[in-house]
């Protein structure tokens, strides 16, 4: 993957943008929405799988606010069987193993000061979590600029552009990689309501490390929600996370008489999809 791929589903989003209604006004007050998604399995295979987020917004005059807040908690029991005894006389003996496969949890928060009706600047603070990739804690403080190209009733879509700071701490340190550095950041937020009840959304984030430009990320999240009551939606969303030089894991390393001669650093998968389908409750 490339940053092509990332850009060309810029295309896609302007593409469509000409038909937006006429702009409307912010609503004032504090608005909250959360999702909750839950799946498990049992019998023959056991699993659950937990993710959650949450996300509020205020507007009051010039001043916007957002807190956004989420997880996926996911683990699967792993059963050996066995028997023991004579082939005619034996007892069948199972070995659960119970263990996390895929953790991730985020908190951001921001600040936006309108200059005009569409020129604005904002500050922002995250924390992300993703130990399966290999990162234990990610503090990024973001500060710019951004423009508002549409806020209709049916489209908005909105750009941003701001310089960065990132300290990470990995779950396997690598002494050979910085932890903190500077960067610069761009993105988007997308929103088309094309139906009466379905809206589609569509939010992506490019980070750079100035420090080592090979070093970017991408966070590309799509998600088609449909409206039930005014309290209660059904959505679907497809993320992806994607780190151009990934985090380190240790692995075993073996000789060729298959003996155990230490550890080895080795990265770790450059995408991450995830995808969910949750129950999203507007209160």
């Amino acid at each position: 993957m490339n940053r092509t791929r990332w850009i060309a589903a810029a295309a896609a989003v302007l593409a469509v943008a000409g038909t937006a209604r006429a702009e409307e006004p912010p609503k004032e007050g504090w608005f909250n929405t959360a999702d909750l998604a839950y799946a498990f399995t049992s019998g023959n295979s056991e699993s659950e799988t937990l993710a959650f987020s949450y996300r509020g917004t205020g507007h009051w005059g010039r001043n916007g606010f957002e807190f956004r807040t989420g997880g996926l908690h996911a683990q699967a029991t792993t059963t050996t069987i066995f028997a023991e005894g004579l082939p005619d006389n034996y007892n069948v003996i199972e070995q659960e193993s119970t263990g996390d496969t895929a953790e991730l949890y985020y908190a951001t928060a921001r600040y936006d000061r309108a200059i005009t009706p569409r020129f604005y600047w904002f500050g922002s603070l995250g924390w992300d979590r993703n130990t399966f990739a290999g990162i234990d804690n990610r503090y990024v403080a973001a500060g710019g600029v951004g423009y508002i190209w549409l806020n209709g009733e049916t489209m908005k879509f909105r750009t941003d552009g701001a310089a960065t700071y990132t300290n990470q701490s990995d779950v396997v340190d690598n002494p050979d990689v910085a932890d903190s550095y500077a960067g610069l950041r761009g993105a988007w937020a997308f929103s088309w309501n094309f139906l009466k009840n379905a809206t589609w959304t569509n939010d992506l984030i490019l980070d750079e490390n100035l420090s080592e430009t090979s070093d970017w990320r991408g966070d590309m999240f799509n998600a088609l929600t449909v409206t039930m009551t005014d309290r209660l939606a059904l959505k679907v969303g497809l993320r992806w996370l994607y780190d151009a030089d990934p985090s380190f894991q240790e692995a075993d390393l073996f000789n060729s008489f298959g003996a155990n001669i230490g550890t080895v650093l080795v990265e770790h998968d450059s995408l991450d999809t995830i995808f969910t389908t949750s129950l999203v409750i507007n209160f």
